[in-house]
């Protein structure tokens, strides 16, 4: 392996806290595969760049320590609040995600976001795959959830939007809002308000049943032992453009015990049935027709847990994107953002026709 890729790795590695745990770069830094080389160099290059990008645009980089993890986010803010609190939207990727894939999409609704929000704030988790891969991954959904629930009340999102892991992670938050868990005493808020908008894509949590639940985590489980070759089938309609330079990081990604650890630490008292139908705010659910993952068959029920609707522009939408797989940010982003800035139109009473979306919700018209 050339020494120009290998110094810098070596220097990250060692200035994170990886005595802390097994993480994956020191486990590449340990491997022989040129490959892994490479990609983990392509991902750094591009994180150096985006990082910078992003600087450009107003973003500032910040972080929370949260116990023993460390999350990270992105934030710009558009203008000062006159509201007690300022309107923040937030934007939680999914398992292994970050602003990589996202970065499309929110260009095509940066517009509307700075129209409707005063700040914007892009999750980042720490360990696995994006800005802080090189920190201590969490090992559960509780040591994930807790800290990071901790982080939203503090934050007070009055958008909430996830996908896939961060689908369920804001359906979660939403449900324990609902349940008087949250917000946790020491930072009780007079005026705290839970969030008014919810956007889920792709999202677990809710299934047909429970043993769905266990099928759910079964299937995942054994993803993680198919050969490289085979997570483009599993992710994408269609293979991206970058997915070859990328593939050896994915590989190593889901190969980790740690990522293996997560996905056993779901049980069934993380289902969000029945756990969600006094939500008074408005939702929008998306799936896409293609998911391998989350099949969209499960669409209609989470619309079905969202419950009846309490005021009269209450709007509850389950819509289907057409020709995608797992990941829409990056294969259907026009679509998806269409639908999402639809949804942010207080004044929309529906989805609007869409060739390659499939209006399947319900909604409320007074």
């Amino acid at each position: 392996m050339n020494s120009y890729w290998l110094k810098p790795l070596k220097k990250r590695a060692m200035q994170s806290n990886l005595g802390r745990r097994s993480v994956r770069p020191l486990e590449l830094l340990k491997s022989k595969d040129p490959k892994l080389y490479g990609s983990l160099g392509v991902l750094m290059g591009l994180e150096n760049s985006m990082r910078l990008g992003l600087k450009l645009r107003g973003f500032e980089w910040e972080t929370r320590r949260q116990g023993d993890l460390e999350f990270g986010f992105w934030k710009i803010k558009y203008k000062d609040s006159l509201r007690d609190q300022p309107k923040r939207f937030f934007l939680i990727p999914g398992f292994g995600d970050s602003f990589f894939s996202w970065i499309f999409f929110y260009g095509l609704i940066e517009k509307k976001l700075k129209k409707d929000f005063d700040e914007v704030y892009v999750v980042n988790f720490p360990g696995f795959l994006g800005f802080q891969s090189f920190q201590k991954p969490f090992g559960t959904i509780d040591a994930l959830s807790g800290p990071f629930f901790d982080l939203l009340d503090e934050l007070e999102p009055h958008t909430i939007m996830g996908h896939s892991l961060g689908g369920f992670l804001a359906g979660l938050y939403v449900a324990e809002c609902l349940e008087n868990r949250r917000p946790r005493l020491e930072i009780k808020k007079k005026k705290f308000k839970i969030p008014q908008k919810m956007i889920v894509v792709n999202p677990s949590g809710v299934f047909e049943n429970p043993d769905d639940g266990e099928d759910f985590q079964k299937r995942f489980r054994s993803y993680l032992d198919l050969p490289v070759e085979n997570y483009q089938k599993v992710l994408f309609k269609k293979k991206p453009l970058g997915f070859s330079v990328l593939k050896p990081m994915l590989g190593s990604f889901f190969s980790l015990t740690e990522t293996k650890e997560f996905i056993e630490s779901f049980e069934l008292r993380h289902l969000l049935h029945e756990r969600l139908k006094t939500f008074k705010g408005e939702a929008l659910v998306v799936w896409t027709d293609q998911d391998q993952l989350l099949p969209s068959r499960w669409l209609t029920c989470w619309i079905r847990e969202l419950g009846p609707f309490y005021f009269e522009k209450n709007r509850h939408w389950g819509v289907e994107l057409e020709g995608a797989g797992h990941m829409p940010q990056l294969e259907k982003p026009r679509l998806l953002a269409k639908i999402v800035s639809s949804f942010l139109n207080p004044d929309c009473a529906r989805p609007p026709v869409i060739n390659g979306a499939v209006f399947k919700g319900v909604t409320h018209t007074g």
